[in-house]
C-alpha cells in the first residue's frame, strides 16, 4: 500500500520537475499516472491517484495550449504546412484520447472503491 502510494508522489514529483520544459517543447506527457484497483486499494491510494491525474490533466492541456500557439504561429503558405499541421492534429488527438483512457479507469476505480 504504502508503495504504491510512494510510486504515485514520486511520480508527480518528477512531472513537476519537467512541466515546464514540456510545455516549452511540446513534449506530450509520458508518464501516465498509476491507477490503483480500487476493489482493493486504500483510500489515501485513491487520493493520490486522484492527485496524479489532476497533474497528468495539467500536464497534458498545457501540451495541448503549446500545440494551439505552434499551430497559430505555422505560416500556412510555407513549404510543408499542411503536413505540420497534419503532425499537430495527430498529437492533439493522441493527447486527448490518453487522458480520456486515464479518466476513465480512475473513475473505474473509484466507482469499484466505493462499491465495497
Amino acid at each position: 500500500m504504502k508503495s504504491t502510494v510512494a510510486k504515485i508522489l514520486f511520480g508527480c514529483a518528477l512531472a513537476s520537475l519537467s512541466l515546464s520544459a514540456s510545455a516549452r517543447d511540446c513534449v506530450a506527457p509520458s508518464n501516465k499516472p498509476i491507477i490503483p484497483d480500487g476493489h482493493v486499494a486504500s483510500k489515501d491510494e485513491l487520493l493520490a491517484a486522484q492527485d496524479a491525474v489532476k497533474a497528468f490533466q495539467t500536464r497534458n492541456l498545457e501540451f495541448l495550449v503549446c500545440l494551439d500557439k505552434k499551430r497559430e504561429a505555422l505560416d500556412p503558405e510555407a513549404a510543408g504546412s499542411a503536413e505540420t499541421l497534419a503532425k499537430y492534429q495527430a498529437q492533439e488527438d493522441a493527447a486527448i484520447a490518453l487522458e480520456q483512457a486515464v479518466a476513465n479507469e480512475f473513475n473505474t476505480a473509484r466507482t469499484n472503491f466505493m462499491e465495497r
